[in-house]
C-alpha cells in the first residue's frame, strides 16, 4: 500500500522513461533495489543521505520530496515546527560535507 511519499517517488521515476525501472533508479543512486522498492510501497521512507541521493538521481531539488514528507511524517516529531511550511523544512542541511577521511 504506496502512501503519498511512494506514489510520488514512482511518479518521478516513471516520468523519466520506461528505461528507468526500480533497478535503474537504484543504481543511479547507490542504493539498494529493496530500499527503492519498500520505499514507493510505502513501507519505509528513505533517511536523508537517501532522499539527497534520490533528489539528485531524479533531477528533482530535496525540497520537492521533503514537502511530501512534511505533510507526511513518517514518526512525530519529523514535522517542521509551528509557522515552518513546506519548501522541505525537515530536509534542510543535507549537502553540507562535514564527513571525510582523515
Amino acid at each position: 500500500m504506496a502512501d503519498e511519499f511512494g506514489e510520488l517517488l514512482k511518479g518521478l521515476r516513471q516520468k523519466l522513461g520506461e528505461e528507468w525501472t526500480q533497478q535503474k533508479l537504484a543504481d543511479e543512486a547507490g542504493v539498494p533495489v529493496a530500499s527503492v522498492r519498500n520505499w514507493e510501497q510505502g513501507h519505509r521512507r528513505p533517511d536523508l543521505g537517501f532522499a539527497f541521493r534520490l533528489a539528485r538521481a531524479l533531477g528533482v531539488s530535496l525540497d520537492v520530496l521533503g514537502e511530501v514528507a512534511d505533510r507526511n511524517p513518517l514518526r512525530p516529531g519529523t514535522a517542521p515546527p509551528p509557522g515552518k511550511k513546506g519548501r522541505g523544512a525537515g530536509l534542510t542541511g543535507v549537502g553540507s560535507k562535514g564527513k571525510g577521511k582523515k
